[in-house]
């Protein structure tokens, strides 16, 4: 399930709908645990750029329920 709610959301042009699919998928991680420091922290895992980080918090600050500032803060 996890995999495919991935797939809709690499193949989503409609940002409502992209925007959803990342609540489903914080909301799951959520509860397992994790905080929204972690999950922020995971979505950037690897990404060795600074601007690379803060355009995925761009991306994903909705989904996460914090503002993009707070989202760029996490993420760097």
């Amino acid at each position: 399930m996890l995999m495919e709610l991935y797939r809709l959301l690499k193949e989503s042009d409609d940002r409502r709908q992209a925007v959803e699919i990342q609540r489903e998928l914080v909301g799951r991680a959520r509860e397992e645990g994790l905080t929204i420091r972690e999950i922020v922290r995971t979505l950037v895992a690897g990404v060795g750029k600074r601007s690379d980080r803060a355009a995925i918090a761009s991306e994903w600050y909705e989904a996460l329920g914090i503002t993009e500032k707070e989202a760029k803060r996490l993420a760097d």
